[in-house]
């Protein structure tokens, strides 16, 4: 990452955990599930760690042959247990975050939040149980962390046993990073393969520019070996109903209106978009076909994720379509088997005073049909529902450099707490 994208980021902090407050609803239980669990994983972890850490310490250079080992008190052992805890809880955190990350299923439904929250709760618990363990560090306090010294020399030892205790203690605060190491299991990664139908009509520059805007930002985000392919009409329709576009099979394909072009670099494939003129018609059912056609050579069920989205106004004028047209893709065998019906979404983005005619029937067709509708004729929607449709299978970069900032943060503040100095006794 290089400095202007760091800084980037960091400007983005802010103006991110607003938008996952807003996005955030307090008053679900579904929110409180994730910091809640964290809670209880902490607390039973504590319960494991207290009864490790009671044994007394194997090395003690200052001790004697016949000196009984240094025991630590309860009240310290439960303070360490707690600083342990909350590292490996963190650790668990940060490891499942890679994991939905390398998966390609962000935690964008609403969850970024909750999972901030209890990322933040488990850094900061190491952190308070050294704020506590540092103020016992008084010789009016001492008998609260080890037994009681009864001579100078035993008094020595016992400082010295709990200060090495103390910042050994502080090695725990690696195990966060632990977390990482779900970036380099193979087969990890889940990539996903996005076909989208931009309707490029002289009706759609003002979505395309809207389109073009959002894609440059989500497509970038998408996991690795991922596959993009962006189809866009080239000439007008030749076919008059959806029965004969069904009909042309793959070798026929180039008989139908459409360029299909596949990219497996989102560079590559939002270029290619940022070309695309709105000067052609909209022969939106052969593209829709062509398109099926085109993934169906390209060993699409090897892709976990499939996803399908039709951004136009409807305006098919040359294949005619009604409400109760049983005849639609989704009856086609290999059409269903590489984008059911969930994988589907048609995005209504007609302007206004197109919000009836031959737009309504398609539209309406295809929601008959059982495939997915999305009315975004309003923009600020359009943005919404696109974003929505395409950020659950990306990496969410801003809660991972959020989670890498809360991370840091802790770690160092806690690195800085350091034992009271108590003269020592000679």
């Amino acid at each position: 990452m290089d400095l202007d994208a760091l800084t980037e980021r960091f400007n983005n902090v802010w103006p991110t955990l607003l938008k996952y407050f807003n996005n955030a609803n307090l008053l679900s239980l579904k929110f409180w599930v994730t910091p809640v669990a964290t809670v209880l994983v902490m607390i039973f972890l504590v319960l494991i760690m207290a009864k490790i850490l009671r044994r007394p310490p194997v090395h003690d250079p200052e001790a004697h042959e016949g000196d009984p080992p240094i025991r630590f008190s309860r009240v310290f052992n439960l303070w360490r247990a707690w600083l342990v805890a909350g590292c490996l809880t963190a650790l668990l955190l940060v490891a499942w975050i890679t994991f939905v990350s390398r998966r390609g299923e962000a935690f964008r439904a609403n969850y970024e939040l909750p999972t901030l929250i209890s990322f933040t709760m488990a850094m900061l618990c190491p952190v308070v149980a050294l704020i506590k363990l540092r103020g016992s560090f008084t010789r009016q306090k001492l008998k609260n962390l080890a037994g009681q010294a009864h001579t100078p020399r035993v008094e020595s030892r016992t400082v010295t046993a709990l200060r090495r205790a103390f910042r050994r203690s502080k090695v725990w605060l690696l195990a966060p990073l632990l977390g990482l190491a779900v970036l380099f299991i193979p087969g990890l990664s889940r990539p996903s393969l996005v076909a989208i139908l931009l309707d490029n009509s002289g009706s759609m520059e003002e979505p395309i520019a809207q389109a073009r805007e959002i894609l440059r930002t989500i497509l970038p985000q998408f996991p690795n070996e991922s596959k993009f392919v962006i189809t866009t009409f080239d000439r007008n329709a030749s076919i008059n109903s959806i029965e004969e576009v069904m009909n042309v099979t793959a070798g026929q394909m180039d008989s139908l209106s459409g360029t299909v072009l596949a990219f497996e670099n989102a560079d590559e494939a939002i270029a290619h978009i940022e070309g695309v003129s709105t000067d052609q018609g909209s022969p939106i059912c052969e593209g829709i076909w062509k398109t099926y056609l085109d993934v169906n050579q390209q060993e699409p069920l090897t892709f976990p994720n499939r996803l399908f989205l039709i951004i136009t106004d409807g305006k098919d004028r040359r294949v005619q379509l009604d409400e109760q047209s049983a005849q639609y893709f989704n009856v086609d065998e290999g059409f269903a088997t590489v984008f059911p019906d969930d994988m589907v979404h048609f995005i209504d983005v007609r302007l206004e005073e197109d919000s009836s005619g031959e737009g309504e029937t398609f539209f309406r067709a295809a929601e008959s049909a059982g495939m997915n509708y999305n009315d975004a004729q309003d923009p600020e929607v359009y943005q919404s529902v696109l974003k929505g449709l395409l950020s659950p299978w990306t990496v969410d970069k801003d809660l991972v450099f959020i989670t890498v900032l809360v991370f840091v943060l802790c770690a160092l503040l806690a690195l800085f707490i350091s034992p009271k100095r108590m003269k020592r006794i000679s």
